[in-house]
């Protein structure tokens, strides 16, 4: 017999500190949100359905219907996530590599790290040797110091000075 087992939402928000997911050393350990969230105003949804509006009856007007259906389905996307909140993740340092919820991605899939001391909260950018998988950017734990994070680190990696995108920067303006 098949056995399911459905969780409350409660379960999931629940703020255990992580383990040590990978029975090896732990050098640090800690749980953030995913993502920041920005309380969106009615002036943000409006001008995000105006604009996309306006580029939906462009597309139709150069009947580009594809364009057409992928500005409703962009425009639809962006109001749901910015309605979303976010997930308590946690994040674990170990000998083996770096973890976030309980997926190991091992030191030798890693090419470089940085950390963005300027930014509330910090960031600790990890770089994959793969050109296809994107980066990961994760947010550090308030309080923690910076210095040791990096000691740590450069065990495993060597720090590569990195700008932040214009991709980064646009979101962050735009509010995500």
């Amino acid at each position: 017999s098949i056995r399911i087992f459905v969780k409350k939402s409660s379960d999931f928000n629940q703020k255990a500190p992580p383990k040590n997911m990978n029975n090896d050393k732990t050098y640090f350990s800690w749980q953030a949100e995913e993502f920041q969230k920005t309380e969106k105003s009615p002036v943000w949804f409006f001008t995000l359905t105006a604009a996309g509006l306006i580029f939906f009856i462009l597309s139709l007007i150069i009947r580009n219907y594809l364009l057409a259906l992928i500005v409703v389905i962009a425009v639809f996307l962006i109001h749901s996530q910015s309605k979303k909140d976010p997930r308590l993740i946690s994040f674990e340092i170990s000998e083996k590599g770096f973890s976030a919820d309980g997926r190991l991605s091992e030191w030798k899939e890693f090419e470089s790290f940085w950390i963005f001391e300027s930014r509330s909260p910090t960031l600790l950018s990890l770089n994959f040797e793969r050109a296809w998988r994107p980066k990961l950017t994760i947010p550090l734990k308030k309080g923690q110091d910076d210095e040791e994070i990096k000691n740590i680190l450069k065990k495993f990696l060597p720090p590569v000075e990195e700008k932040e995108s214009l991709l980064d920067i646009f979101g962050e303006k735009l509010g995500f």
